[in-house]
């Protein structure tokens, strides 16, 4: 986002959409953006309309991921779960990372597995329109 000035173009941003991920915390994630925006060179013109989007929900802690799981189905992620307490159990092992580690299991279930999230998405795996999708869609509508 520093170089976003870079871009052919800038001079005549009028909307600008800002997303992110949440991680261990939505409070710090808005208060990075909320800093970006203050120190930016469109903050003090006024004329850029800024919104801000953080995963999963525009309110809690998460990613991308949590968002893309919530829009599978419970019994598909029962299935997940069953499979990474397997591997603790088996191997008293725990990914670092649950939400990317149980979206990535579920992607290696797929008829094609291996596929990236947006390859995911093109490919009809995850469903945008699905309920879970419906706070960011409209966030991009209302840039």
């Amino acid at each position: 986002m520093k170089s976003l000035h870079l871009i052919p173009g800038y001079q005549q941003l009028q909307s600008l959409g800002i997303t992110r991920d949440a991680d261990e915390s939505f409070k710090s994630a808005s208060e990075s953006i909320d800093n970006f925006i203050s120190n930016s060179n469109f903050s003090a013109a006024g004329t850029v309309k800024i919104t801000q989007f953080i995963m999963p929900d525009n309110g809690s802690p998460g990613m991308l991921e949590d968002l893309c799981l919530k829009s599978i189905a419970a019994n598909e992620i029962q299935c997940v779960d069953d499979f990474l307490e397997c591997i603790y159990n088996r191997c008293e092992r725990t990914p670092k990372n649950l939400a990317k580690a149980k979206i990535h299991a579920w992607l290696a279930s797929q008829v094609n597995p291996g596929k990236r999230l947006g390859e995911a998405v093109e490919s009809g795996y995850i469903k945008l329109e699905d309920e879970a999708f419906q706070q960011i869609i409209e966030f991009i509508k209302n840039i």
